[in-house]
């Protein structure tokens, strides 16, 4: 009756099974709240990653070591023991014919005179006195960005980068062979795909050295599933909302 209290004892069986419906109703809303909440969760997260190593001294790739002295003396670079930082690549044209169409995307390293390995190899740390070698490594694959892309180098002389053909900086200094971090380059993040990391190492002085470390951390592309199951939860949780606002 309106406007009467009833003691709470004597509500009596219906008013019980009401009162039980009424929790299980709000708890089943709470339910489906944290589920749509845990989709969303996996969603957003799915294809995380941590930063991983993705070339050291031990990373194949593909070799070059017929450039020899032809780049000695044809630039400052390659002249002395300078000291230089460059953003602009020197003159490589005296090594073409060796070096092929390797600054290609993707490169080509079976062209004519060319003297790239046939096949990925263990790149050596040290090579021959006053002379300059080359190297392309693989990076990346399908299906995956890669984030936050740094490349430490540690050279005795001089190093220059390319990555997919665009140049990235080059160092040389004189002395011994200096540890990881004597050079950091950061090319950010690169596109979901297959990358090719391009390097020509100067040798001024003796001996000649590196170490090599590249880091990224890889990211899945969200398939089209991922976008509709996005959409639907985004969709249901919005529904849950309002339905909560109202009840």
């Amino acid at each position: 009756m309106d406007g009467v209290l009833v003691h709470p004892h004597r509500i009596g069986t219906e008013g019980r099974e009401f009162c039980r419906n009424s929790r299980m109703l709000r708890t089943n809303r709470g339910i489906r709240m944290r589920t749509l909440n845990y989709i969303l969760l996996a969603i957003l997260f799915t294809g995380q990653a941590k930063a991983g190593i993705l070339v050291d001294n031990s990373t194949l790739g593909y070799y070059n070591s017929g450039i020899g002295n032809r780049l000695i003396g044809t630039a400052p670079f390659f002249t002395g023991d300078p000291t230089l930082s460059v953003g602009i690549a020197p003159n490589i044209s005296a090594a073409a014919t060796q070096l092929g169409d390797w600054l290609g995307n993707p490169p080509n390293l079976t062209t004519s005179g060319a003297t790239w390995s046939a096949n990925p190899v263990s790149i050596p740390t040290s090579w021959a006195n006053v002379t300059s070698t080359a190297v392309v490594y693989r990076i990346g694959q399908q299906g995956f960005y890669l984030d936050n892309v740094n490349i430490s180098i540690g050279i005795d002389n001089g190093i220059l980068v390319w990555l997919d053909g665009v140049f990235v900086h080059g160092n040389t200094a004189p002395g011994l062979p200096h540890p990881l971090g004597e050079y950091v380059y950061n090319v950010g993040d690169l596109s979901a795909g297959v990358h090719y990391l391009q390097i020509l190492r100067s040798g001024l002085g003796n001996p000649e050295n590196w170490n090599i470390q590249v880091t990224g951390t890889p990211s899945a592309v969200p398939e089209p599933s991922s976008f509709a199951m996005l959409a639907t939860a985004l969709v249901g949780l919005g529904v849950a909302c309002r339905r909560r606002r109202l009840a």
